[in-house]
């Protein structure tokens, strides 16, 4: 039972060991194509130990050998290590190398040579090198839709509305790229526009809607509607006066403009001689890098090299309280005339100053009368008014200031009736003749006194 147990486990050794070397050659064949006779080669047979009986229980010992049993070659787990190692960096090197290639940008296509010169298809021609090149336009090309009407299109801004043609500086048939039209999106997208008629915000018509003919149809606002007098008149001065208010109002920036007939506004730029707030050099407010605090009955005074046509201030204020605003101008004879008297509310934003008046019936803006001689005379127990003018630029009440047993002054007669002595002159007799020349500030039994906004 002995020998037949130990020829047993010899067989089964050996045909393990067969086993085992050709699993080794099919590994060994995978890594490195190398082959394997079917047998293994020959070994030296290692000396067989002695089993001895007490080995056995209930057996006598024997000097018979027995093969000693070999170990089957393992794969070291250390080298398994290595293996997986070496696949997860060569899969993480072909990720790497996938993200490279899909960073490169994509290379131009070569476009390939033609024969004959002459138009091939949409936006392909072949030109007289014989190179497949993209015209700069092509009739092929898909018609253009912007969704617009002939290319008008109604725009509008802090001074009116305005009637624009949309223009673009491709043809509406060009060509993008070989074989590519230049798509709506990006053909809609480069026009311009170009301003064709507006309608001045504070004149006296108002804006209905662009035609075809790139003209607009307008309705005139009401008779007496609030607007701005566009006069290409010169002034000398200007003048902005703080009043009614109760805390400062800070200055940060001026803009000088023109408001011409057909509401077209611009910003030139005007010699400037001086601009004084209080007597205080303040021309930094025109480059909007100086801030000025007014006060009440605080003074802006900005003089000019040499007349200008001004029409316009706009200027950014910051109104602590509620507060009045009033802008006058001198014009070249020298007489102060008031553009308007703005309340501002407490806040921060820029504000428009522009010669003010009213709309007459046939959408015309005049300057309103500021003030009625007339009743200006009956109020203060004033002589016959002697001449008045509702000039925009040069409006005035002149009286004849009869003596009331009291001296007073031209100043006095004017300040009265919310106005500003304009000039004075002695009468001859008791009527409108003048005699001489005075003084605002003179005081006298009688005298003609020309009173102004």
């Amino acid at each position: 039972m002995i020998v037949e147990s130990r020829d047993w486990v010899v067989m089964m050794k050996k045909a393990k060991r067969k086993l085992t070397f050709h699993i080794l050659g099919l590994l060994m064949c995978l890594h490195g194509c190398v082959e394997y006779d079917e047998d293994p080669p020959a070994e030296e047979t290692p000396s067989v130990p002695t089993v001895a009986a007490t080995d056995v229980p209930g057996t006598e010992s024997t000097n018979e050998s027995e093969e000693p049993a070999e170990s089957q070659p393992e794969t070291p787990v250390e080298n398994q290590g290595e293996d997986t190692a070496d696949t997860g960096e060569t899969e993480a090197s072909e990720a790497v190398e996938e993200t490279e290639v899909e960073d490169e940008p994509p290379e131009t296509p070569v476009e390939e040579d033609c024969d004959q010169p002459g138009p091939i298809d949409v936006c392909r021609v072949c030109s007289d090198d014989g190179q497949i090149t993209a015209p700069a336009s092509d009739l092929a090309c898909p018609e253009i839709d912007c969704g617009d009407v002939d290319g008008v299109e109604q725009i509008e801004d802090e001074f009116g509305w305005a009637c624009a043609t949309l223009e673009s500086d491709q043809p509406a048939n060009a060509c993008a790229g070989i074989d590519e039209c230049v798509s709506d999106e990006d053909y809609c997208d480069s026009r311009t526009s170009q301003v064709q008629f507006r309608v001045f915000r504070h004149g006296c018509l108002e804006m209905v809607e662009c035609g075809v003919d790139v003209q607009a149809s307008t309705t005139p606002k009401s008779v007496d509607s609030p607007c701005v007098v566009t006069t290409e008149n010169r002034i000398e001065r200007m003048r902005l006066r703080v009043t009614n208010t109760t805390q400062t109002v800070e200055l940060s920036g001026i803009e000088l403009g023109q408001v011409h007939s057909d509401g077209q506004v611009e910003f030139p730029q005007f010699a400037i001689a001086s601009v004084l707030a209080d007597e205080v050099d303040v021309e930094g407010l025109l480059q909007a890098n100086t801030n000025v605090e007014l006060t009440q009955d605080s003074l802006l005074e900005i003089s000019f090299s040499s007349p200008v046509p001004v029409s316009l201030l706009k200027t950014d204020l910051n109104v602590a309280a509620p507060s009045s605003i009033t802008v006058e101008v001198q014009s070249t004879d020298g007489t102060w005339m008031e553009w308007e008297t703005t309340n501002l509310s407490a806040g921060q934003g820029s504000t428009l100053f522009m010669p003010r008046g009213v709309c007459d019936e046939s959408a015309e803006c005049i300057t309103q009368s500021q003030f009625d001689c007339s009743g200006i005379a009956d109020t203060f127990n004033l002589g016959p008014v002697c001449e008045e003018s509702t000039d925009p630029n040069n409006s005035f009440c002149e009286f004849f200031v009869p003596d009331n047993g009291q001296e007073r002054s031209c100043d006095d007669v004017c300040e009265a009736a919310g106005l500003t002595c304009l000039s004075v002159q002695g009468d001859r007799d008791n009527d409108c003749r003048p005699k001489n020349t005075k003084d605002c500030d003179d005081r006298m039994n009688d005298f003609i006194c020309r009173c102004g906004p």
